[in-house]
């Protein structure tokens, strides 16, 4: 049967194909959450899959309770912490590094919160196919991030050695997330051959600020 319109509306669907073709497909599994079609004589699955229903949650447990050097490194993060933001772990007086998320707008974000140099990352949480992916959206000091985000200045009253000391920031740390729209999901799947295996094609989108923009 000709390949159902709903498939070739995504933008990994025209990445991969081009938007012209007329694909024949067989249905392989339909179910509530989820359309699994094989595209013929092309070695590929496409599965559609429909907003996720689950309430999202933060991935930690721990209340963020200001410590002197968190407090330094997230005051250029413009969002209410207290109330909304978990930690990994209860003592961060001598950690290098802490994790941390939480839940705004429904959207569900993780912070990389570094010691020294001081920066925080935030990454909002990507819900794609029923797995998750991290995509930066903000950080605190635009020259310690792997993905370009349009970058502007903040002036940073406990960060930096001088009183009046600016810092460049970047991103929109209220940008939302596709978990927090609710929006259907299309993976796309390819098996050429045994020695290659199954092949997922991860869209570029859901790697940024985690592998450099170079190579994607």
């Amino acid at each position: 049967e000709l390949l159902a319109s709903n498939f070739r509306t995504f933008a990994d669907f025209k990445t991969v194909f081009h938007s012209s073709q007329r694909l024949q497909c067989a249905k392989v599994e339909s179910t509530e959450e989820r359309e699994w079609v094989r595209i013929v004589a092309m070695r590929h699955d496409l599965l559609l899959w429909a907003p996720d229903s689950r309430a999202n949650k933060p991935r930690y447990a721990v209340p963020y309770v200001p410590h002197d050097w968190l407090v330094q490194v997230l005051e250029l993060v413009p969002l209410t912490l207290t109330g909304h933001l978990f930690l990994e772990m209860l003592d961060v007086s001598s950690a290098k590094v802490v994790r941390g998320s939480g839940v705004w707008d429904g959207c569900v974000k993780e912070f990389v919160i570094c010691r020294s140099p001081p920066v925080a990352l935030v990454y909002n949480v990507e819900e794609h196919g029923r797995k998750f992916f991290k995509r930066l959206v903000f950080t605190t000091d635009a020259s310690r991030s792997l993905h370009y985000l349009p970058p502007f200045l903040q002036p940073c009253n406990n960060v930096g050695s001088r009183i009046g000391a600016w810092k460049v920031s970047a991103g929109n740390v209220k940008t939302a997330s596709s978990s927090s729209l609710k929006l259907p999901s299309l993976v796309i799947r390819r098996n050429l051959s045994s020695k290659l295996g199954e092949q997922t094609l991860i869209p570029a989108r859901l790697l940024l600020g985690v592998v450099p923009d170079a190579l994607l």
